[in-house]
């Protein structure tokens, strides 16, 4: 990602939990379906994931793929980073 520059940041995590399951589990068709819109309309993207997204969703290998293409990055929790940058 270091010097690739992109038009939208998509925060992954939000987008996969929008909609959920009978068993609660975010539906990672959505972010497939806003990465499609982009797609049409031609535009760079990049996602980020709250690391816990690989609990919470119905498909935790489609996150991880698009960890390994180089196309999204996971993060710790929010709560997680708040001691290492204001310690």
């Amino acid at each position: 990602m270091r010097g690739e520059r992109f038009d939208v940041l998509v925060d992954g995590s939000n987008v996969v939990m929008h909609n959920v399951d009978e068993a609660g589990k975010g539906k990672t068709e959505t972010l497939k379906q806003v990465a499609s819109r982009l797609e049409e309309a031609e535009l760079e993207f990049f996602v980020i994931f709250d690391k816990g997204i690989m609990k919470k969703c119905d498909d935790p290998h489609y996150v991880r793929r698009l960890e390994k293409r180089g196309e999204a990055l996971l993060f710790p929790a929010a709560g997680r980073l708040t001691p290492m940058f204001f310690s």
